[in-house]
């Protein structure tokens, strides 16, 4: 009788053990789905071919030399929209940044496009993809200023970019 209680007492704990030791492991969290990404759907680079791919509403034609080979990369992760452009004019499109309001929702291929905001500079900025997502269009204005260093630049502009 004393041995089937020591076995029966040594099944019951390496029972207990088992059960302990086999508990789930937390699973992995799968990355996200670019489509869950707000912004996915415009990341890539982004290219002017020539300056007649920027359209220029202002007093100064000669700003639209400037963005002759301007090239624009957006980045989108769960956290934020940045971007990085090949700008010279810092003043009309800074060469780094975010793109602040987009949102998992966000339609650019709707005729009307997304409205977003570009940071550093606060420009509201509206953006449009092409249903064959090719074509990248950014629309913004830049207000006139008198100073010295921005005068000549203000204006509406539009970007169409090829994707890269």
């Amino acid at each position: 009788m004393k041995y089937a209680n020591k076995l029966l007492t040594i099944s019951a704990v390496l029972c207990l053990l088992l059960t302990v030791s086999c508990k789930k492991k937390d699973p992995i969290p799968e990355p996200p789905v670019s489509s869950e990404i707000p912004g996915a759907a415009i990341s890539g680079t982004w290219a002017a071919d020539s300056e007649d791919d920027i359209a220029y509403d202002g007093a100064n034609p000669n700003v639209k030399k400037d963005f002759s080979n301007f090239k624009l990369t957006i980045t989108a992760d769960t956290s934020a929209v940045k971007y990085t452009s090949t700008s010279v004019q810092d003043k009309v499109f800074p060469t780094a940044g975010t793109l602040e309001g987009i949102t998992k929702t966000s339609n650019f291929k709707a005729d009307a496009g997304a409205d977003v905001t570009r940071q550093p500079d606060n420009i509201s900025t509206n953006i449009k993809l092409s249903g064959d997502g090719k074509t990248l269009t950014l629309g913004f204005a830049i207000p006139e200023t008198t100073t010295t260093r921005t005068s000549g630049v203000g204006g509406t502009y539009t970007f169409t970019l090829s994707k890269q």
